[in-house]
């Protein structure tokens, strides 16, 4: 296998995604209190947009 041997990525568009990803639509920053107190604010903010905007269908 040579170095074209791998997976291209593309997004919904057909335009490029490897190398790109998916820019962040939520800006966060950790903060110098974050910080201090070993919390990931980042991580934090992932989660509670997660949980308000993903639904779990009942079975």
């Amino acid at each position: 296998m040579g170095p074209s041997d791998g997976v291209k990525v593309l997004k919904h568009d057909g335009s490029q995604h490897h190398g790109i990803g998916i820019a962040p639509t939520v800006p966060i920053e950790p903060t110098a209190q974050g910080i201090a107190e070993g919390r990931d604010e980042v991580l934090e903010k992932a989660v509670e947009v997660l949980k308000g905007t993903i639904t779990v269908e009942a079975k």
